[in-house]
């Protein structure tokens, strides 16, 4: 196994946006299609919205280019 570099860690934080994405898709898309809206009416897909705009936040300095709502 090779360490780790500096490319290879500055990358790591965006695999946190990719798994924020795929929640989002089953609390806004998957989930909805067995169980209704419970995803969207508990606050599950809204924290999961937040923790995305956190991210760009951190990732992005504050320059998102395209606003995520809210």
């Amino acid at each position: 196994m090779r360490p780790l570099g500096a490319e290879d860690l500055a990358a790591l934080p965006w695999f946190t946006v990719r798994a924020l994405i795929t929640n989002l898709h089953f609390h806004l898309v998957d989930k909805p299609a067995f169980r209704g809206t419970d995803s969207i009416g508990e606050g599950w897909a809204e924290r999961e919205l937040g923790a995305l705009r956190a991210a760009a936040g951190r990732l992005l300095g504050g320059h998102r280019s395209v606003p995520l709502g809210g």
